[in-house]
């Protein structure tokens, strides 16, 4: 009885023991199958939508206007002053660019004092010399002796040609205003060998996001710092 007890005794705790990692393995199969509480939030449709950039010159946009009005029939020494107001009408900042180009000349009318004056070259655009204001300031100065382009008269070798180089005018802001003004001036030195000659040309603007790669070839000395 004892040795029965004994063995039956000791087959309680093992039994036990069966049970208990039995009940384990339960809960741990049955655990994976609970539901589990959750909560998802998901936003509103999202959309991106570029920038724009776009600029007006003197309220128009696009600028078609000519500045040959405002410059009418040069004497020597005189002065034709072109005011133009760009604003930023996008919707981010941009550089902005100022290049002279097309440039082309012609006789025009021809005087008797014009063909008494040799030579009958009507290259003009190197006589005319230019001037540039920023918001008021200048820039570029009659002393700093650029002319519209290099000519065979008596600037040849003094002046630099400016066009077909772009001039960096600055930064203007969203919605922004910057004000600049050209000036284009005959030499005074100028002989009747130009009298009735007509140089056409175009201005343009150039306006690139800010801080992109400036466009080639910037004016020597009036880049982008």
């Amino acid at each position: 009885m004892r040795t029965t007890g004994g063995a039956y005794g000791r087959r309680l705790p093992l039994l036990a023991a069966l049970a208990v990692a039995a009940l384990l393995l339960t809960g741990l199969v049955a655990r994976g199958t609970y539901a589990l509480f959750s909560d998802t939030e998901s936003s509103a449709d999202n959309s991106f939508t570029s920038g724009t950039l776009d600029l007006a010159v003197d309220g128009h946009n696009p600028w078609t206007a000519s500045v040959d009005a405002n410059l009418g029939a040069l004497q020597p020494g005189a002065v034709g002053e072109v005011p133009l107001a760009l604003t930023n009408v996008g919707s981010n900042p941009f550089d902005v660019w100022l290049i002279v180009e097309d440039v082309s000349t012609g006789d025009g009318e021809e005087t008797a004092a014009e063909a008494a004056d040799p030579p009958s070259a009507n290259d003009i655009d190197g006589v005319i010399l230019f001037k540039l204001d920023i918001d008021g300031t200048p820039e570029i100065l009659y002393t700093d002796d650029f002319s519209i382009s290099d000519g065979s008269h008596q600037l040849l070798g003094v002046t630099h040609a400016m066009k077909d180089q772009y001039i960096y005018l600055g930064e203007i802001p969203y919605q922004g205003e910057l004000d600049v003004t050209l000036y284009f001036r005959l030499d005074v030195g100028t002989g009747n060998w130009a009298q009735g000659d007509t140089m056409t040309f175009k201005v343009r603007f150039y306006a690139q996001q800010t801080g992109a790669t400036a466009p080639t070839l910037e004016l020597p000395g009036f880049g982008r710092p």
